[in-house]
Order: C-alpha cells, then structure tokens, then sequence
C-alpha cells in the first residue's frame, strides 16, 4: 500500500513539474514571437522613412511604439549603402533586446 501511495505521489508531482515547464516554455515562445516580430515591424518602419534616415545618420535615433512594445534604432553607420544601427526592443511584459542588424538601402 505504502508503494502504490508513493507510485502516485510521485507520478502527480512529475505531471505538475512537467506541466509547469511547459507553461514557462511557451510564455519564453511566446516573448520571442514579440520581439521577432516588433524587430520586423521597427525594420519596416524605418524603410518606409529612408530620405530621413540618410540625411540624419549617425546622429539620430528613432522611436515606434506597437502593439507589443517598443522599437528604439539608433543609427550607428552609412558606408556604401549599408546602414548599421542597433535595435532596441522592448516588449509589453517588459523583456528587452538589443541587436546590431545591417541593412541594406533601397534603390528606389
């Protein structure tokens, strides 16, 4: 009886560990599907403002506010059509990223 009691105790606190696991797993999921898709949106943003960006690069920093964030850019560089700049992504829970991205300039 103490074995069977012990079996079950012990298979109801493993379910609960793993349950839970996958609960802070999906919410980790979830942050990242934000901040790719708050860096897409940023990035789209600052193409559609391109004549603004090559007249105040480097000086100049850019803010958008989404639905599940922020995006903040900072030029960092323009050589030969390439534009450095680092974004700054913070989500609505609060999780926050910064990543050096190169971007090509439109020959529009």
């Amino acid at each position: 009886m103490v074995f069977i009691s012990v079996f079950v105790l012990t298979t109801l606190i493993s379910a609960v560990a793993l349950l839970h696991n996958h609960q802070h797993v999906t919410s980790q999921f979830h942050e990242q599907l934000k901040v790719d898709t708050l860096l897409q949106m940023g990035e789209e943003q600052f193409y559609t403002e391109q004549q603004e960006i090559i007249i105040a690069c480097p000086e100049k920093t850019w803010k958008y506010d989404f639905p599940y964030g922020e995006t903040t850019i900072h030029c960092e560089n323009l050589t030969d059509g390439i534009l450095t700049a680092i974004f700054t992504i913070q989500t609505d829970n609060g999780t926050l990223v910064n990543k050096l991205v190169k971007l090509q300039q439109n020959s529009n």
